[in-house]
């Protein structure tokens, strides 16, 4: 099924059938029903009696609303999170090449460097990137510090520029890849924050460093922390007022 984003009168849709949500005044206790539509000629659309939806229903509404796979499977090692809104998965410390087009750096553009392990957090169309102090997989207390790079704002959101992120989530090992090529193969440019590390010669030596010896390892003490951890990426926003989306 491919869900549509918008409705325009090119499209062959029609209103088939409604969900109703009903809830008690302290939005406690909810329930849905669905109810089938009776389309008639020069009369409005008449909402018909439906019955009550399960959760399970529900859910998988919501799944085929989302474009998210049907299908159960087992998840990857890596996957820490996922749903049709969220994804958060983390990389170990690894040694992949890093892109610079800032004249300080520039010439270890192209270069292996060591990174250290990452956390990724992903929605549709946005990539935010965090460090770990451990090369191991984190729970949802375990605390986050800033990721060392350019082109990340103050809360780990990348800089788009000209790349081109996914707009839909999967929990496939190969959709990892996607977002992290996505990440390392960008061209790094220009500083969105500030310090991005506690190197003591800052965060241009810092690569060159590790540019220089390919057997380098990337220091937890070079990282700058923060006040979140794993279980802050997951905090669902506050309600909306009621009558709102």
């Amino acid at each position: 099924m491919t869900v549509a984003d918008r409705i325009t009168t090119n499209d062959n849709l029609m209103l088939s059938r409604a969900i109703l949500l009903y809830e008690d005044e302290n939005q406690k206790r909810c329930a849905a029903t669905i109810n089938p539509v009776q389309i008639a000629p020069q009369r409005a659309p008449q909402l018909l009696p439906g019955r009550l939806l399960g959760a399970a229903e529900l859910v998988e509404v919501l799944q085929r609303l989302s474009a998210a796979p049907l299908a159960r499977q087992v998840l990857p090692e890596r996957l820490l999170y996922f749903d049709s809104a969220v994804m958060l998965w983390w990389l170990p410390a690894c040694q992949r090449p890093l892109h610079f087009n800032t004249k300080e750096v520039k010439q270890v553009s192209g270069k292996p460097v060591c990174h250290p392990p990452l956390l990724f957090k992903a929605e549709p169309g946005a990539l935010f990137v965090f460090a770990l102090e451990q090369n191991h997989r984190p729970t949802d207390a375990t605390p986050l510090f800033v990721a060392p790079y350019f082109n990340l704002y103050r809360d780990g959101k990348m800089c788009r520029g000209n790349v081109a992120l996914p707009e839909a989530l999967s929990p496939d090992v190969e959709e990892f890849a996607c977002w992290e090529k996505a990440f390392f193969e960008t061209y790094f440019t220009h500083s969105n924050d500030g310090m991005r590390c506690a190197h003591p010669k800052g965060h241009n030596v810092m690569w060159q460093e590790l540019a220089s010896d390919p057997k380098a390892l990337f220091r937890a003490e070079w990282l700058l922390p923060t006040k979140l951890t794993v279980r802050d990426l997951l905090k669902i926003k506050e309600k909306p007022e009621r009558g709102e989306l």
